[in-house]
């Protein structure tokens, strides 16, 4: 169940993986950094935060889930 709702919430995500990678890279304000990418600054702030695209940060980095 968990996997099939994962797979429908990609389907409608706004950022691609690439762009989610580049969001918690790059040392660039949101402001400036979101219309190159096509989302509102919020978003990526929301990333770099860790409170959305939990799923995503956690590929990245394994020890995702200790930090909370």
């Amino acid at each position: 169940r968990v996997a099939k709702l994962q797979r429908a919430a990609a389907g409608r995500r706004k950022i691609s993986d690439e762009g989610i990678a580049i969001a918690l890279s790059d040392p660039r304000p949101a402001a400036q950094l979101a219309p190159e990418l096509g989302v509102h600054r919020s978003l990526i702030a929301r990333i770099r935060r860790g409170q959305a695209h939990r799923q995503v940060n956690a590929s990245i980095n394994p020890f995702a889930g200790l930090m909370r």
